[in-house]
């Protein structure tokens, strides 16, 4: 199927049930969602999608509009009616943009948040502008190494260092695999780049940057779940100072999401004791606390409960 003149590549993973599509995060695709998946499908018909310029999805503009109207196309193809959107880190964004501007559906964002405006750090505003600085500098640096073309021994070293990675998470190795490779392009010369390039990574980054999602969840009307990881995992390499923001931008989502879902009965929020990559630390939680949103997708509790992180 195309949307705006680009293919979009998608994958049923079976089920029964009311609809679900799964969105992916920035840098991944719809195999990386796969063992969210393989629990889901015991009371959902479930659908993944590369997201444009990602996978096997062809390239294209890089914008919002764009990728609401990709999801809209999808869901009209399956004939996805009343359907529940999941979507991890930039999904979870787009999922819940989706259920603000294009139509009230029930979504779900695991961990995405982005960096959000400066006032929303647990941090002095002027050393948060300072440290956000170097952070666009070192992504920068990021960005350029990770979109280099490399020779086919080196990407081997990368794969099977991934791999073993992901397999420590819980991740199955043919899955694996499949999630590294699916991001790989063959250059033809003996090299491979990945996808998205860095082009498409620096508008990526733009984008996310324009989303309040606090500012959103309090607006928004539509039943959304939204969880939230509560371990730090700032990335390797990254000076202390840095990892010393993420925290602290942490720290203020959480604070602010506890005081979201007191007040708005139909936001719940889970902390989740994972990192941002719980879709593959522990996905059969994950798919529980989905499973019990779609059960009760508009309940009108308000209150505090300590159990299990859960507020509603």
């Amino acid at each position: 199927m195309t949307s705006g003149g680009v293919d979009l590549a998608v994958r049923e993973f079976g089920g029964d049930g009311s609809p679900v599509l799964l969105l992916p995060g920035a840098g991944n695709t719809l195999v990386d969602m796969a063992p969210l998946a393989s629990y889901l499908v015991a009371d959902h018909r479930v659908v993944g999608m590369d997201l444009r310029n990602h996978g096997r999805s062809g390239d294209g503009a890089w914008n919002w509009d764009a990728l609401l109207g990709d999801v809209r196309v999808v869901l009209d193809h399956f004939t996805m009616t009343r359907p529940m959107l999941v979507g991890h880190s930039l999904g979870g964004m787009l999922a819940a943009l989706y259920s603000q501007r294009v139509e009230q559906v029930a979504a779900v964002n695991l961990d995405g948040f982005g960096s959000g405006p400066a006032d929303q750090y647990d941090m002095d505003r002027a050393e948060v502008e300072r440290l956000r600085r170097l952070l666009d500098e070192v992504t920068d640096d990021a960005i350029r190494s990770m979109t280099q073309p490399l020779p086919a021994a080196q990407v081997e070293a990368g794969r099977q260092a991934w791999v073993a990675g992901a397999r420590a998470l819980g991740f199955d190795q043919a899955l694996a695999e499949e999630a590294f490779d699916r991001k790989l392009v063959d250059a033809a010369d003996g090299t491979f780049t990945t996808r998205p390039d860095a082009t498409q990574l620096e508008a990526i980054r733009r984008s996310a940057e324009q989303l309040d999602m606090l500012g959103m969840y309090d607006e928004l009307t539509a039943p959304n779940l939204v969880c939230i990881a509560t371990r730090e995992d700032a990335a390797p390499g990254w000076p202390d100072e840095l990892r010393a923001l993420a925290a602290a931008r942490r720290r203020a989502v959480i604070r602010r999401l506890r005081s979201i879902a007191e007040t708005r009965s139909n936001v719940q929020v889970i902390e989740v004791d994972a990192t941002h990559g719980l879709i593959y630390e522990c996905p059969k939680l994950i798919a529980e606390h989905i499973r019990a949103f779609a059960a009760t997708p508009d309940t009108a509790a308000v209150g505090v409960s300590t159990h299990d992180g859960v507020w509603s």
